[in-house]
């Protein structure tokens, strides 16, 4: 009984440290990464102000979409993005309920899709999502993410509907993006 004790207390003590480590060591992205994402966003007449970068490769409990300035060279904001029904899979196909990897041109203003979902549209700018119009891909806000604090590592974000393939953030995180106003480019990767 002592022993169960003693692992129950140590379990609790890693989840709590793994918490404050997803804290002081939130998701940053390589060099490498907005050295390409600033060429891109030149060469396509996107902002060279801005750029978003989703990387599904972290933790869906970490704060994986980041808002990037590139004139501050610095993440200026980040949140949680929940993937589409299926966490390790990435789809194309219209109907697959998966998030599409890839850049993207996120669109000015907010449209109003017929699903009656509310967001920024999103065009795929490459091959693995260049079906992003057809299956109504957006940025949207999610009331659930919004329930949780800003990093509920090492807990995964868990609930079918919050994204059926579309990149589902907190209200704030799609005020934030709004307010970015130019076209500009999201970049999901893992």
């Amino acid at each position: 009984m002592r022993r169960i004790k003693y692992l129950c207390i140590g379990a609790i003590l890693v989840f709590v440290l793994v918490y404050i480590l997803g804290f002081i060591f939130p998701p940053s992205i390589s060099e490498g990464k907005i050295n390409e994402a600033l060429k891109f966003c030149k060469k396509n007449n996107l902002s060279t102000e801005y750029a978003v970068f989703v990387d599904f490769g972290k933790h869906s409990g970490r704060e994986r979409y980041m808002i990037y300035s590139f004139s501050q060279h610095r993440v200026i904001y980040r949140c949680l993005c929940a993937t589409g029904l299926n966490k390790n899979k990435f789809s194309n196909t219209p109907g697959s309920n998966l998030s599409s990897l890839g850049k993207y041109r996120v669109r000015n203003g907010i449209h109003m899709m017929k699903i009656g979902r509310e967001g920024l549209v999103v065009d795929g700018l490459e091959s693995s999502n260049s079906n992003a119009k057809s299956r109504m891909i957006l940025i949207h806000h999610s009331e659930v993410l919004n329930s949780f604090p800003k990093s509920i590592f090492p807990i995964p974000i868990i609930g079918e509907g919050i994204s059926h393939g579309c990149f589902s953030i907190t209200s704030e995180g799609l005020n934030k993006t709004i307010e970015l106003r130019k076209p500009i480019l999201l970049w999901a990767y893992k």
